[in-house]
């Protein structure tokens, strides 16, 4: 499954036309200045997610330059549920979760690859 992540600066006035898929998911969140988005104000610092049946995103710098980011990927189509940093499938794998942050043991393995053999060094 592969998802899509522009990075998108437009001048005031300028616009961008990115190409999707209506079973594909498309997120917005407007970083700096407004953004007028399939032709709908978004204010800054404001995510929408979109659920369309065109085959394009619109977006446009509104009221100034406009700095935005935008992920699109295919529609998972799964239970979602949302506490803070945590996402899960359920509440009850929610509340799981957590109680293992709570008792130090939501992490069970050391990842494998090359990032676990590098030293950790906190700063304060």
């Amino acid at each position: 499954m592969q998802a899509t992540i522009f990075d998108i600066d437009l001048k005031d006035g300028k616009e961008i036309e990115i190409p999707s898929s209506s079973d594909e998911s498309a997120f917005v969140f407007t970083i700096l200045g407004e953004a007028e988005i399939n032709d709908e104000l978004i204010k800054e610092k404001t995510a929408v997610l979109f659920r369309r049946d065109g085959d394009s995103i619109k977006i446009k710098a509104s009221n100034g330059d406009t700095r935005v980011i935008y992920f699109q990927a295919p529609a998972l189509r799964e239970p979602i549920a949302w506490g803070g940093p945590i996402v899960m499938n359920t509440n009850e794998e929610l509340n799981l979760a957590f109680q293992e942050l709570k008792d130090g043991t939501f992490i069970k393995e050391q990842p494998e690859g090359e990032l676990s053999k590098k030293r950790v060094v906190e700063r304060s």
